[in-house]
């Protein structure tokens, strides 16, 4: 007769047991208060290229649209890390991953066809 074995692992939940899980939580809650970060990081990015408009200039709107990518893309990486390398199974960072792909994939798209944001007739 066997026993069968209590250590099959994490089951999943709602929330992240985990500290790389929590700190995806986190993210994932300022990403979904993107308005809050959005607007500061457009005037601290564009005072840091020191470009003139804030939404003229083209240097403006590269170093912007490359900050949103990088910000959407780490907080996708975190996420992934997390689910797969930490084994937290968290429903609620499950559902996280799935808008930030498809936003992540939708830019991707945006590049491939428009060119890259702010460098459209320049060249």
């Amino acid at each position: 007769m066997t026993v069968p074995s209590k250590a099959r692992g994490r089951k999943i939940a709602w929330l992240p047991r985990t500290r790389i899980g929590n700190v995806a939580l986190v993210l994932d809650l300022a990403m979904a208060a993107f308005p809050v970060w959005v607007l500061p990081s457009w005037y601290l990015v564009t005072l840091l290229v020191g470009a003139g408009g804030m939404f003229e200039s083209p240097r403006a709107v590269v170093a912007n649209s490359v900050f949103q990518g990088l910000v959407v893309a780490g907080t996708l990486v975190v996420n992934l890390a997390a689910l797969l390398r930490a084994k937290d199974y968290s429903i609620l960072l499950g559902l996280a991953v799935l808008p930030l792909s498809a936003v992540l994939l939708y830019m991707g798209w945006f590049v491939a066809v428009n060119g890259f944001p702010g460098l459209a007739g320049a060249g």
